[in-house]
């Protein structure tokens, strides 16, 4: 692959800006090692480029599972040609190659937004996600959950009407009764691991699980101070992409727990 068409703040992007934090927080004697890729938002009009280093970036990682929380697209417009939806496959089955491939919708794909933006009401966008699981290593969990030898990863998926309900008494309400509707249950494994596109703080009065991966706030974060989000939760860790928005906390990069 070559680079040299990469300007110097997107490689600072990938390469040199991490931050790593150390915790003394584990269950197992064995490594585990995940590599998140929140909101791809991929559109037909995207630089490839930026995929391509991406999926080096990856490879070089060797990591146990790639999860993916969710708005891996922009809008269905790019469904319509055969070229795009090659290379947006093609890029997800090579992820595949790597490592197990976890996803979840976001609100995007819940939306089914076309190239304006408008709603769709067809559903298509979630079908067109679920087809992708043909592809070996592939799992697209819209409220279902897998299992591997040393971790389950559970898929939750609420409805969008949640994501215009955030912060309110109502959008707490909604999480928790899609919830106990999506069926999901933590196994016996060495970590339950909770993925969904919505941000994480509103799991704090759920169900204990090891972690929760995040995505949706693209200037994502990471409180150094785990406590004020914590509580008794026991999770272990939020990821969401990009920068943080607010100074003094990490969001990017290498998180050691301690296996």
């Amino acid at each position: 692959m070559n680079f040299e068409d990469i300007s110097s703040r997107t490689k600072k992007k990938f390469f040199e800006e991490k931050h790593v934090l150390e915790s003394s927080y584990y269950k197992s004697d064995n490594d585990l090692n995940i590599v998140t890729v929140g909101d791809l938002h991929y559109h037909e009009h995207v630089d490839k480029q930026i995929f391509k280093m991406l999926l080096c970036h990856i490879i070089e990682t060797n990591p146990d599972f790639i999860v993916i929380p969710g708005d891996l697209i922009e809008t269905r417009g790019f469904l319509n040609s055969t070229k795009e939806k090659e290379f947006f496959e093609d890029l997800i089955r090579e992820m595949g190659e790597v490592a197990p491939v976890i996803m979840v919708p976001g609100n995007h794909e819940i939306a089914n937004f076309d190239t304006k933006f408008s709603r769709n009401d067809s559903n298509d966008t979630i079908k067109y996600m679920e087809s992708l699981n043909k592809f070996k290593n592939i799992y697209f969990l819209n409220n279902e959950s897998v299992k591997f030898d040393n971790a389950v990863f559970l898929g939750f998926n609420p409805r969008l009407e949640y994501y215009f309900k955030y912060g309110s008494d109502e959008g707490k309400e909604i999480i928790q009764e899609d919830y106990l509707k999506s069926g999901l249950r933590m196994a016996d494994c060495n970590y339950n691991i909770l993925l969904s596109h919505i941000t994480p703080e509103v799991f704090q009065d759920m169900k204990k699980t090891d972690l929760v991966i995040s995505g949706h706030w693209h200037d994502g974060y990471l409180p150094k101070k785990f406590d004020k989000f914590l509580g008794d939760t026991n999770v272990g860790l939020f990821f969401t992409p990009l920068v943080a928005p607010v100074s003094g906390i990490v969001c990017r990069g290498v998180h050691d727990f301690g296996r």
